[in-house]
This record gives structure tokens, sequence and C-alpha cells, in this order.
């Protein structure tokens, strides 16, 4: 049975779709983005049935394309028919060209239908089509390139509701954006934080630079969400990450100057700090602590959402926001009042503004963590710390004008002093500059006027400071005149010492120009070396105090260079029996003529350079060679027979002396003790003009010693010939001639 009108249908059905209601849509489809205004929308559109690309490799490889190839293909069955060759009676195969059309026929027809389904969609309503590419997301949702895709879709058609005002899209954005942000917040590790997605960071930015451009926004519940930071902060107990405030503060410099929005941004931040990032009470385990580190964790959460938002203050001055300060500086969600996102205290206050003003404290470079317009480069990094520390001194103001409704709020109190030294010298240092800053808010009478601060207590301000600082000079007077030394420093002061001294010592013991032994018999001592005290600062050995630099090693490097490594290769001048300048030309012949024959002598060489850039091994001379440290100390030679080297001998201390000074060994071997002693604070200066319990002139004092007595001894019956190379530029003398060398017995 024959297939009748195959091609008077098929064919003519095929050519409709292909030559006219395709390209009608193509062109159609051409620009359909531009609607939306839309980059991703397109590609969305290609991630489909039927226009997916079945061949990633090729660009034109969708389903509708390849079908449609196939169909035309299949009319080369009907144009060049051939016999079949095999089971000529089988119908199927004598209708296999009409069938084989009739098949490619229905499903272009059909992938065409799919194909008209999915371009109505996306140029169609677009409540539709935003349902359909977000449960086109949620099937892709596993951060593929896909869900990517469709996300940027999302987020422009957010773009689009806001800036054509299209209030039937802001139900389901709504929707959509909660439960993403809160999905992404709930499958996150509360130790870690919280990182979004980069579109979700860029779609708050677009959404709150749109939004400040609208005249007239009828979506403002999806304002509402994007400028008050509610979507990148939620409810959820997770840590905010430093890109999430890098993307916050970008955010308040678009809105800055919208008195409205800023109002939705404090407002989220008030709920946030006061339920969200609440405090975390202390559980005890009997008399344990057992949720120390949370709370400690939480406390710094604290303390940086704060930071964040005394930033946002001193740009609002900064941009003379002032109707925004006002209402800030107002703003509670509870009778009485409670201001939780301001310092609470004067202790607060100066707490942050040193803070801020003190370089050393910040955590990071201030310009780049909180940029201010026209402020954001690295040569206005201070004018960034110069508005933050201006608006905290409005805040010093503004604890004036608080009204106190339970007694523990003592809003003017003086701040509570720190223990530390180095904490009260901060403290005192920074107040200069905090003057100057109120200066600038007390003359600032538009903005005192604005906020309502507008009073005469400018004599009352400066008077709380000057009480401050009487405080802090007292305080570091008691501070100081009771602190206690410090072990661990008065150890390292003893290790130290230690180690300088014995390296100092083993350097000439090493060159082997000392003998093992003591000399026996009669003896000629070339040297005593003995140690020695100074009267250091007492704050160098207290913890919390000032620094100071080598406070370990002052004295035992100052007895290193100056005395032994001065006395003990000068030893070998004071033993010296004769002396000789000799011209460096006569010095190999003045030391072979000396020689003598002997095989035992020893050339000392002190301070050796270039310019005695002789080989003596080559002439059969024991070389040793030392440095010493002293003026004019410059290639000294001694020649001495072997028996004739010192010895260097370590005495012990006498037990008076150990009892007066107070003195601890340090070491056994070289019978070196040290101790670190407190003055009497009766004790008077030298001078005789302050007494050493002022701290005010730093002369709280502790005697720091270090003491030992060492001999440098020579043999009674020694011979030691010191020569000294002539040079015409030093008034040396007439130089030696070489019969007037006498050699070695």
């Amino acid at each position: 049975m024959p297939l009748a009108n195959i091609i008077d249908i098929c064919i003519p059905l095929d050519i409709a779709i292909l030559s006219i209601a395709y390209p009608i849509i193509l062109d159609k489809l051409s620009n359909f983005g531009d609607r939306y205004g839309s980059e991703y929308l397109e590609n969305a559109f290609n991630l489909e049935y039927p226009q997916k690309k079945v061949f990633t490799s090729f660009e034109n490889s969708s389903s509708v394309n390849l079908i449609s190839g196939i169909t035309l293909i299949s009319f080369l069955l009907l144009i060049f028919p051939m016999k079949p060759i095999i089971l000529i009676n089988c119908w199927v195969i004598n209708n296999s060209a009409d069938l084989i059309v009739l098949v490619c026929t229905g499903f272009l027809l059909f992938t065409f239908i799919k194909f008209i389904d999915l371009v109505r969609l996306y140029t169609g309503k677009s409540t539709d089509l935003l349902k359909h590419v977000i449960s086109q997301y949620y099937k892709f949702d596993n951060g593929n390139y896909d869900e990517s895709i469709y996300l940027k879709c999302i987020n422009e058609l957010s773009y689009y509701s806001v800036e054509k005002q299209d209030e039937h899209l802001q139900e389901t954005l709504l929707k959509f954006y909660y439960g993403l942000f809160s999905r992404i917040r709930r499958n996150s590790k509360t130790s870690e934080d919280l990182i979004y997605p980069s579109d979700l960071y860029f779609m708050t930015y677009k959404l709150s630079e749109i939004s400040v451009n609208t005249k007239k926004n009828k979506l403002a519940a999806i304002e509402d969400r994007a400028v008050s930071g509610s979507w990148l902060l939620g409810n959820e107990n997770v840590k905010i990450s430093e890109q999430t405030y890098n993307w916050l503060w970008r955010n308040l410099l678009v809105i800055h100057k919208k008195k409205s929005m800023i109002r939705s941004f404090w407002a989220n931040s008030f709920n946030y700090y006061m339920f969200t990032l609440r405090a975390i009470d202390e559980e005890y385990r009997g008399r344990e602590l057992v949720n120390e580190n949370e709370i400690r964790i939480r406390e710094e959460e604290r303390r940086i959402f704060i930071q964040f938002h005394l930033a946002l203050g001193g740009l609002l001055l900064y941009r003379s926001q002032y109707a925004s300060l006002k209402y800030i500086f107002e703003y509670s969600q509870s009778t009485p009042p409670n201001y939780v996102l301001f310092p609470q205290s004067m202790t607060s206050i100066f707490y942050w503004f040193e803070y801020f003003y003190n370089d050393f404290s910040f955590d990071s470079r201030l310009q780049y963590k909180y940029p201010f317009p026209g402020l954001n480069n690295l040569g206005n990094g201070d004018g960034v710390k110069m508005w933050i520390c201006r608006y905290i001194a409005l805040l010093f103001v503004r604890q004036f004008f608080i009204d106190a409704h339970y007694v523990y709020q003592k809003f003017t109190d003086q701040p509570v002093l720190p223990n530390e030294i180095v904490d009260l010298m901060d403290l005192q240092n920074c107040l200069p500059y905090f003057k100057s800053c109120l200066a600038f808010v007390i003359q600032n009478k538009g903005l005192l006027e604005t906020v309502s601060f507008i009073s005469s207590l400018e004599e009352k301000y400066y008077q709380f400071l000057t009480n401050l600082e009487d405080r802090i000079k007292d305080k570091t007077k008691e501070v100081k005149l009771n602190a206690k030394l410090s072990k661990e420093k008065i150890e390292q002061f003893n290790l130290t010492s230690n180690m300088l001294l014995s390296e100092a010592v083993s350097e000439y013991r090493l060159a082997g120009v000392f003998t093992d032994h003591l000399v026996s018999g009669h003896r000629f001592i070339a040297s005593t070396i003995e140690g020695t005290s100074v009267l250091l600062s007492k704050s160098a050995f207290v913890e919390g105090d000032i620094p100071h630099l080598n406070f370990d090693r002052i004295l035992a490097d100052s007895i290193s260079r100056r005395l032994i490594k001065f006395k003990i290769p000068g030893s070998f001048g004071v033993a010296a029996t004769k002396r000789y300048l000799v011209k460096m030309n006569d010095l190999i012949a003045t030391l072979t003529k000396i020689r003598n024959g002997n095989d035992d002598l020893v050339l000392i060489l002190i301070n050796r350079d270039y310019e005695l850039d002789i080989d003596f091994k080559k002439h059969g001379f024991m070389v040793k060679e030392i440095r010493a440290l002293g003026p004019g100390i410059r290639n000294e030679i001694y020649i001495l027979r072997e028996k004739d080297l010192p010895a260097i001998e370590f005495k012990e201390l006498d037990g008076k002396e150990i009892d007066e000074f107070g003195l601890k060994s340090i070491n056994e071997e070289l019978r070196i003790y040290s101790s670190i002693v407190l003055l009497s604070k009766v004790e008077s200066k030298p001078s005789g003009s302050e007494r050493r319990d002022d701290p005010n002139s730093d002369s709280l004092k502790v005697r720091a010693s270090i003491m030992f007595h060492w001999l440098v001894s020579f043999s009674e019956d020694r011979e030691v010939i010191k020569l000294n190379i002539f040079s015409p530029y030093k008034e040396q003398g007439i130089p030696n001639d070489l019969k007037e060398i006498d050699p070695l017995v």
C-alpha cells in the first residue's frame, strides 16, 4: 500500500517552517535581550532545548538546527529514488524514502513547536520569564557555569524591575533572594567567614546604585533589602567576612547622600547587633568557664561591627550629611532609648579614638579598608583617619547631651584608665590631636545646630580633658613606682650578657693566643679586666612599659668592646720587652734575624689589614691573628716564644662584693656574676637635684651589674718583641736599622 500525498504535505510544511517561520522568529530573537538590558539572557536561552548545542565544539549545533538539516537531507531520497537491493517485496523498504521524510517532518514539527514555546517564554511576560529562569537555576544548583548564567539573568531581571518599576516581579524576587541568601548562610560553617558568590555582592551594589537614581521607587521592599544590607547580613549566626564588609562599604559610598537609605541601613544594623550579634552569656562547669572561646570570638565580631559603623559616621561627617547624623544619634527601638551602635561611656570614646589615631593599633591601612570619596588614594590616608577621629570627638560632645535613665548610666564620667605604661602613654599622646578634633566640632555651628548639640559647654569639655590629663600623669607615676621588675627580662639580660662575654673571650682563646695553663713561678700581670655597674631606666625591666631597645645587651656589649676586646690585645703591648719600628721592605729580614734559628716562635698579628699582605707561614713562622677595638691599633706584630704566651685566669669574686651587689652567677667557668637591683626610693641622684622616684624625669633607676675579675699574665722572664710598621704619613720616629735589631737569645 503506497503512502499518498507525502510529498504534497510534508515538503511544503517543512519549507514553510524553514524558510518563513524560522527566519521571522530568529529576527525577533536578535534583540530580545534589549528589553531587559540583559547581557546573559541570550546565554540562558541557548542552554535550553531545543536551542542547546548537541555538539559543544560546533557553534550552530543546536537541536533545531540539526533536525532542520536532517530534514533537508531527507529530501534527497525523494529526488534521487533508488530500487531496493534486499527485501524487494517489503513494504517498509519500498516506502522507506517517504517514511524517512515523514518521520523527519514529525520531529521538525515537534522541535519547532518547542522552539516557539521557548521563544514565547523569553519574549513574553516578564513574570513568566522570571519564574522560568528561577526554576532553571534550581535545576543547575551545583556551582557550575549554567547556574552562574541563570543567577546573572535573575539579577538582571531584578535591575530591570527597579529601573522600569515593574511591580509584578517584586514578590517573586524577594522570595528567591531571601531563600537563596538564607540557604547559603545555613549551609556555611559557623567557624569560617561567610563569603557569598560575587554575583550576589554585585547585585546588591547595582540595585543600590539604581535605587539612588530612581525618584519614585514603587519597589520599596527590594530597595530596602539591597541598601539596608539585610540580604548580606541576614539573621543567622554566621561570621561576616572581610569581603562582605568591603561590599557593604561600597554600597554605603553609593547611598550615603540619601537620608532614607541611611535610615534603612542603620535600622537593620541596629537589629543585627542587638539580636544576632548579642553578647554570649558565660557558662560555667563548676568554676571553669566552658565557653570562653565563643565569648572571645563574639566580642571580636561585635568590635569589628562597631568599628565599621564608626567609619560610617566619619563618612557622613566628611560629606556634611548632618541630617543623617541627627537621625542615627536619636535612633532607638526601646524606651528608655538604648543606642547600641555607639560607645556607651567615655572609656569607649577614648578607646576608639586612640584606636583610629594610633597607626600601630589599627589592623590595616585605613584608606584601603574604609576609603572616602576623594580621599581614597595613598597620599590621603591621614584624611580618612582625621574625619573618623573628628566624628568620635563629636560623639564625645554627644555624651553631654544624653539623658541618664538609670543610676548606673554615667555618660560623662572620667574614663577608666589602663594599667600598662604603654597604654597610658598612647592615651596621653593622642590628647593633643583629640583637642584639635574637638575644636573643629565646636567651631562647626551648622553641625551642632542640626544635631541639637548647641550649648555653652566648651569650658566643660576642656575641663574634662584637663582632668583626664592630670589623672593620666598621676596614674603613670603610680604604675611606674609600684611596677615590679620582670623576671623574664632579668633572665633575658643574664642570658644575653653571658653569651656576649663568652663569645668575646672565646674569640681570643680559640685564636690560640693563651696557654692552656697558668704561668708558673714569677709572673707579670699585664692586664686586669673587671666588670662594672651602670644605672639603667627601671622601665627597661618592667613588663608593659615603654620598650627599650637592646636593654639586655647594652652593658655586656660595652664591657665586651671597651674592656675585653681592648685590654686583652693591649696586654701584649704592656708585656713587650723590646720595641722596634721597621720599614715594610725590611720586615721579613727583621723577623728572620729575631728568630735566630728558634723553631718555636709565634707571631701575634693584631688588626692586620691589606698593607700587611704577606704569607708569613711561607717563611716558617707560626701566625695567630686577633682583632682589637681601640683608636689607632693597626698592623701590630708581636714576636715571642710559644712558651711565653700569656695565660688568662678567671678569679673568684670576694663574698663581700657578691653580697654588696646582690650578684648571681651566670657563668661558672668564667666566674661571671650579674644582678639587677632596684635602687632605694630615698637614694638621691648623683647631682642631688632630683629624687630617683620622680617618674616625670624618667629617673626611676635600676643598678645593672656584670661583675668578674680576670687576669692576663706573662712570665717574668718572657721575651716579647713588638714591631710597628713605619709609615711616612705618621709621626712615629726614626725606623730602626737592621743592625739595631737584637735576635732572641
